[in-house]
């Protein structure tokens, strides 16, 4: 089963930079729809994790 847009960006988060670099990532990999995922609290908790590095 293939893993959905929002339980990757929080696994890449990590070891990214910025929300446009999850996002140049998941695009890269392929993900669709990928700004309409990530924006509004979902972003502000990926944002959580890029400090956390």
């Amino acid at each position: 089963m293939a893993m959905g847009t929002v339980q990757r960006a929080f696994q890449l988060a990590p070891e990214c930079s910025s929300i446009d670099d999850v996002r140049r990532k998941l695009k890269q990999e392929g993900y669709s729809a990928v700004d309409e995922h990530l924006q509004g609290s979902l972003s502000s908790d990926l944002k959580k994790l890029l400090k956390q590095r």
